[in-house]
């Protein structure tokens, strides 16, 4: 892997959010009746998510100079508005009909959905039911600033690792059912770990491999390990892993819709559950209950409203208060 070039990373994005958009996807029409087939292997793009958030803010900041404010201000102005854009009329929705939130759950996290809380309670979802992982992305972000002081970029990871196998430890002699508890010490986080470990193995020039062969394995274990009963961090965690090795492997080759596909990622997932339940409704209402139309009519509404939104709204958003809260940053000598 070149040390310069880690552009592989937008594929991995774009390969995340299409797993979990086809997995929701297949997942409402089996709801519904039109399909008795059921995806639900995609979840792994969550997994890869995890890891590669690992990589990159390892990346970033064994770059450049961060405290802990500074950090978790610019992760928030990346993350925020448009979380907030789609939780409000979400917020409007369920304070009017409750029941059509999450019709499917026994309950809803409100307040946790507006602070990124990650809890876990049987039956109980968020508003935005994609918005758990965002939490564990902000709890790990929370972990990783709070290190940054050590300034040295393997004291951090030390910290961090450290923090999180506490926490994970933790949960597994946990036998309560307090749903921050159960959340907080979840296993998943373990996949941050991951990508920590990556990062230090990219900066020492031991992550170059054969693409070809870590593919190969990566696809073997997603299969091999499917119907063994593990934790998530290891069923999805160590596909992940290789398929992470193999693609940043990949030099001298462009793929542009996946790098399209990869900018957009974040905007396409957070999106998508809210712009395929609309598309089913509407389809509905006029009469049309044709798979194959459902499919290709909300797959490209997804991918429509997830680039309109990074260009019309998330960029100009980024851009308006990164000026506002400008914080200068030092650049590290590597």
């Amino acid at each position: 892997m070149q040390k310069n070039n880690i552009d592989q990373i937008q594929w991995l994005r774009g390969i995340a959010a299409i797993s979990v958009v086809f997995t929701h996807l297949t997942a409402k029409a089996f709801s519904v009746g039109m399909t008795e087939f059921s995806f639900t292997r995609g979840s792994i793009g969550v997994d890869i998510f995890f890891i590669i958030s690992g990589f990159i803010m390892m990346y970033v900041c064994d770059r450049k100079e961060y405290n802990f404010t500074s950090f978790l201000k610019n992760r928030a102005i990346r993350i925020l508005p448009l979380h907030y854009l789609f939780l409000f009329p979400l917020v409007i929705v369920y304070l009017l009909k409750p029941s059509i939130i999450n019709s499917n759950s026994i309950g809803t996290f409100f307040w946790e959905s507006f602070a990124l809380i990650p809890v876990k309670k049987e039956g109980y979802e968020y508003l935005n039911p994609v918005v758990w992982t965002l939490c564990y992305e902000f709890l790990f972000y929370s972990i990783f600033a709070s290190f940054l002081f050590l300034k040295n970029i393997y004291f951090i990871s030390i910290g961090t690792i450290t923090m999180i196998v506490s926490f994970v430890t933790l949960g597994a002699f946990y036998q309560g059912e307090n749903e921050f508890i159960v959340g907080l010490t979840d296993s998943i986080s373990l996949e941050f770990c991951f990508g920590i470990l990556l990062y230090l193995l990219f900066k020492i020039d031991k992550l170059s491999v054969n693409p070809i062969i870590f593919l190969v394995i990566a696809i073997a274990t997603y299969f091999l390990l499917y119907k063994l009963s593990l934790p998530r961090f290891i069923k999805d965690g160590i596909p992940s892993v290789f398929l992470f090795v193999s693609l940043v492997n990949i030099n001298n080759l462009k793929i542009k819709w996946l790098e399209i596909l990869g900018d957009i990622s974040y905007e396409v997932y957070l999106c998508h559950i809210i712009v395929l339940s609309g598309t089913y409704v509407l389809l509905s209402k006029i009469g049309f209950h044709n798979l194959t139309v459902y499919y290709v009519i909300a797959f490209s509404s997804i991918l429509i409203v997830g680039f309109l939104m990074k260009k019309l709204f998330s960029d100009k958003v980024n851009v308006l208060l990164r000026k506002m809260t400008h914080t200068k940053l030092k650049v590290k000598s590597m």
